[in-house]
């Protein structure tokens, strides 16, 4: 049952991986993942949009805006701390259960 468990988390553990988080630490029935932080992508594209065609229409209050909400979205960034959290081969047993069910139509 051990073997099955370190497999079990080593699948979910590349799953996890694939959805960005990274592995700090980790045994053989545990691990230790962290997300880092996110940029807010809406707030990106916004501010984007907005000195595009501010400096387009050479519009000087829409291109001052821009700048203002690119300051907001990096403080945003950089008041975010990186997500912590515990996995154990029991989650990974219960993520390949409803996975399965998932396959069988349940």
């Amino acid at each position: 049952m051990a073997k099955l468990d370190s497999a079990l988390l080593q699948w979910y553990l590349e799953e996890l991986r694939a959805e960005g988080w990274r592995v700090i630490s980790q045994t053989d029935i545990t691990a230790q993942v962290e997300r880092s932080r996110k940029w807010n992508r809406r707030g990106l594209m916004i501010v984007g949009g907005m000195l595009v065609v501010g400096l387009i229409f050479w519009w000087l209050p829409l291109v001052v805006g821009a700048l203002l909400g690119l300051i907001i979205v990096l403080v945003d960034y950089r008041m975010q701390k990186p997500s912590r959290a515990s996995v154990t081969a029991q989650q990974a047993r219960e993520a390949a259960r409803l996975l399965e069910g998932e396959y069988q139509g349940e």
